[in-house]
Parts: structure tokens; C-alpha cells; sequence
């Protein structure tokens, strides 16, 4: 089963052409319809969880998408610990429409993707039910 992730600004939806660099421009993916570069994508799904599970609490958030699988900054932060960084605005998602907002706290999303832990993100998405399709 896969999610409808259309309630997210047209904003994040990538544009090929826009890309910024050689890598995200032959590194995106389709997940329903909607195209995306790696940090959006891993952007919209966690936001799309959280509109699937609205009662989720943070410690929660941090436990489904575990920090192993981005690396050293983790999937999510509380914003204010990603706020110790001083590079934090760099490093994660921090435009209010990106915030999570769950009834404990406030999180980011990182927005570090690359090739190396790209993979474990869509393996563990589609053992959330979502079906992703690199293009």
C-alpha cells in the first residue's frame, strides 16, 4: 500500500532542471506521482508518517525512523537540538512548512542525503508500506 504525500507545497516537488548539482540530477525518485531529489523525498515520507500517525510523540518519530539510517544527524531532530549545530539551517529542514509539529515538540528533517544512506532510507520506507521508484 502506498500514501497520498500530495498535501505537501508544491515547493518540494523537484524539478530536474533545477537541480544544483550532476548528482541530484540523476537522483531522484517517484513516490504516487510526484517526483522528488533524496532529501525531499526522505522529507515527504516522514511527513506523509506523521499525517498517517498524528498522535506519534517524538521519542517515537526518532524510534520508526531510527538515526542509523542517515548517519551521524540522524532522520530527525528535536529542533532544539539541532539548534546546538552551528550549521543547523544547512543540515536540516527548517522553512515552517517543513517543521514537524507533533504534540510534544517540534522536529526537523535532515536534509543530508547522499548515495551511501539513501538505500537503507527507501529500504526501510517500503517496510512502511510505500512504494518508491528511482527514475
Amino acid at each position: 500500500e502506498s500514501f497520498d504525500i500530495d498535501f505537501l507545497p508544491s515547493t518540494i516537488l523537484a524539478d530536474i532542471n533545477d537541480s544544483k548539482s550532476f548528482d541530484d540530477a540523476i537522483t531522484t525518485f517517484k513516490e504516487n506521482r510526484n517526483v522528488y531529489l533524496k532529501n525531499r523525498l526522505v522529507l515527504a515520507v516522514v511527513h506523509d508518517y506523521i499525517k498517517e500517525n498524528p498522535t506519534i510523540t517524538c521519542e517515537q518519530l526518532q524510534t520508526v525512523f531510527h538515526k542509523s539510517l542517515q548517519g551521524s544527524m540522524g532522520v530527525v531532530e528535536t529542533v532544539e537540538k539541532a539548534r546546538i549545530r552551528s550549521n543547523y539551517t544547512v543540515r536540516f529542514f527548517t522553512e515552517e512548512n517543513e517543521i514537524i509539529h507533533l504534540n510534544d515538540g517540534d522536529m526537523y528533517v535532515c536534509s543530508q542525503w547522499g548515495i551511501l544512506n539513501i538505500p537503507n532510507f527507501l529500504k526501510h520506507a517500503a517496510t512502511l508500506g510505500y512504494t518508491i521508484d528511482p527514475i
